[in-house]
């Protein structure tokens, strides 16, 4: 029997259902920063796919099809390949399974009829006018943010549903209320990035639509909801406006520690220019090549390697191939676009542009990448003729395939869950349990390293043997699974040191040093393994070189007391006084108060004022 092929109604209902929690989904401890929830849901898709799609290949779809194909032999070939599988922690957007997830998420809003793709549009466009409401009951004294737990985060997505808004509103009048709030949501954000996006969105729908009307609808939404912020919210508005032209200061020290960044992108990009190092990788490298005033300047997202510039990280991770390859899809998807006469395709258009140009200067969440994979598919939609056929039935073969895949891409929520309640526990033993259970299931690097971390603690509090054992296979199989892993190298630097002191044994010693180096090496930034160095030189009685680790970590954290001071009393305990005052004034202007700062000052003045005669005989010799 000849029938349009489609998937049934009830099928459809739980897309649209799965689509309305995309923005809603609230987990405790699991907001946008902390995805996996939602990168769960996304992953899901492909066991969908297989017991309801149907693929079959589509000349029109080849731009797709290789980029999924390079994307799959690159995170093979990977240095990190379970990282390029899986997605960095806390993010999960840029991992080979959320691509596949959002692949099969295309095929099947593709294969529907462009009214279901229209309800889809709109249930999806409800769900964040939702979240915009629930943000805006939230107070904002400085940027609005929703359940998506991030101002930028959540102006990229308002971003990419604005086109949708702005199409329906020019079809039905009730509408514009969305456009207003989705502006006034959007300009409270104060996320520069996302207004770029959002004007890049617009102005694609303006040009492929060549309507009056919407050109209408934008001047009177932009200013009246511009008017109502000034007169409701005026300090918000000043903000803002103070926030937009910053733009256009390339001056600024966030945008300038920015270029800086996007440089040291470019240096590792030239280590492997061709095929990159692998999706992810450069969160694994970016640390070891950035700047010290980028990692000032943006903090955590630089130990995350992020240089707030989705392309420029994809041309660093994935070469000229890969981001050659991923640009000819946005160019593609949007010729298509530009090129049809239907509405809602342009829409969808206007939500790939926003995606590409506001993600130049920031990079995507997990929501962000399900409305892009949702808008792929309404513009490569399927002709009424190509839906006709038989529906497929699926077999048991199909239903173990998607039961199978289901339990794999589950497993690092499993992983999330044990962890989650490893941190929540306060018996040592038990938490112990929840982490040893946690990294069965596909854990991410995060839980290991705090699962070792945590060992480490106990250890401290208890000086028991088991504790150090148990912290060190935890370190043990991150480093395995990534040697590149500062911290990781870190603890188990100082496992090797304790089971030194402990034994006395020299092989502990020289692995100690190694892993500390590691360390340093693989993270610049990273103070506790410049520190750990140190102190392990100072106790061999190698004091010149402990303060050559502090002089050389100084010149990375100039201000950081604690360095300051253990430097300076080396330099005393080995003659050099002087060198000890030196330290321990820029100290004192730091912190006055700090230890017995006071004390070993006077001390060495008093020193320096005995011996000064002699100290003379040391001065450099004058230049010939």
């Amino acid at each position: 029997m000849v029938r349009e092929k489609e998937i049934s109604r009830r099928e459809f209902l739980i897309y649209a259902v799965l689509i309305f929690l995309i923005p809603l989904i609230k987990i405790p401890y699991f907001v946008d920063i902390y995805a996996l929830p939602k990168a769960t849901l996304l992953w899901m898709m492909t066991p969908l796919f297989i017991l309801t799609g149907n693929l079959r290949v589509r000349k029109e779809l080849f731009p797709v099809y290789l980029w999924v194909i390079l994307y799959f032999l690159m995170s093979v070939l990977s240095i990190y390949p379970l990282l390029s599988f899986l997605g960095l922690y806390k993010y999960y957007f840029h991992g080979f399974l959320a691509l596949l997830g959002g692949f099969c998420l295309m095929l099947m809003v593709s294969s529907v009829s462009e009214g279901k793709q229209t309800l889809l549009a709109k249930v999806m466009l409800f769900s964040v006018l939702a979240a915009c409401g629930y943000g805006l009951l939230k107070p904002f004294a400085e940027r609005l943010s929703s359940t998506f737990g991030n101002p930028n985060f959540f102006g990229g997505v308002i971003a990419m549903v604005l086109p949708f808004a702005l199409y329906f509103a020019s079809e039905n009048k009730k509408y514009f209320i969305a456009v207003g709030v989705f502006f006034v949501c959007l300009i409270l954000t104060f996320s520069r990035a996302s207004w770029i996006g959002a004007a890049s969105g617009v102005v694609f729908l303006l040009a492929s639509l060549r309507f009056r009307k919407i050109l209408i609808t934008v001047a009177a939404v932009v200013s009246s909801s511009a008017l109502a912020l000034f007169v409701f919210f005026p300090a918000s508005f000043f903000n803002a406006f103070s926030r937009f032209t910053s733009i256009f200061n390339i001056g600024e020290a966030d945008i300038l520690s920015r270029f800086k960044g996007y440089e040291a992108s470019l240096r590792i990009f030239a280590q492997h220019p061709l095929m990159g190092s692998g999706p992810e990788s450069f969160s694994v490298l970016f640390r070891a090549a950035a700047p010290a005033s980028f990692v000032a300047q943006v903090g955590d997202l630089a130990h995350a390697g992020y240089t707030h510039s989705y392309p420029l990280q994809l041309l660093t991770d994935t070469g000229i191939v890969g981001f050659g390859a991923y640009l000819f899809l946005i160019l593609i998807i949007l010729k298509v676009s530009f090129s049809s006469e239907s509405g809602l395709k342009k829409a969808a258009g206007g939500a790939v542009a926003a995606h590409f140009a506001g993600n130049i200067f920031a990079f995507p969440t997990i929501t962000e990448v399900m409305i892009f994979w949702i808008s792929a598919g309404i513009v490569f939609a399927e002709s009424f003729i190509h839906r006709q056929g038989k529906l497929r039935k699926a077999s048991i073969l199909h239903y173990a395939a998607a039961l199978s895949a289901a339990l794999l891409l589950m497993m690092p929520m499993a992983s999330e869950i044990f962890f989650s309640k490893a941190m929540r526990s306060n018996n040592p033993e038990d938490a112990f349990k929840y982490f040893n259970f946690s990294s069965k299931f596909l854990p991410a690097d995060h839980h290991l390293m705090a699962a070792g971390r945590m060992c480490v603690f106990y250890y401290n509090s208890s000086l028991s043997d088991i504790w150090l054992e148990r912290a060190n296979v935890f370190f043990a199989s991150l480093i395995k699974r990534n040697p590149r892993n500062a911290l990781a190298l870190n603890g188990a630097g100082f496992a090797m040191r304790e089971y030194y002191y402990k034994t006395r044994e020299k092989k502990y010693l020289i692995s100690a040093r190694s892993f500390f180096e590691k360390a340093a090496s693989a993270d610049p930034f990273l103070k506790a393994a410049y520190i750990n160095l140190a102190l392990l030189y100072e106790k061999e009685g190698a004091l010149p070189d402990a303060v050559k680790i502090y002089e050389k970590a100084l010149e990375i954290y100039p201000t950081d007391e604690a360095m300051l001071f253990n430097c300076g009393v080396i330099n005393a305990n080995i003659g050099k006084y002087s060198e000890a005052l030196t330290l321990w004034k820029k100290l004192e202007r730091i912190n006055p108060e700090y230890k017995k700062l006071k004390k070993y000052i006077k001390e060495t003045e008093k020193l320096l004022k005995i011996n000064r005669p002699k100290i003379k005989n040391f001065a450099a010799p004058a230049p010939k």
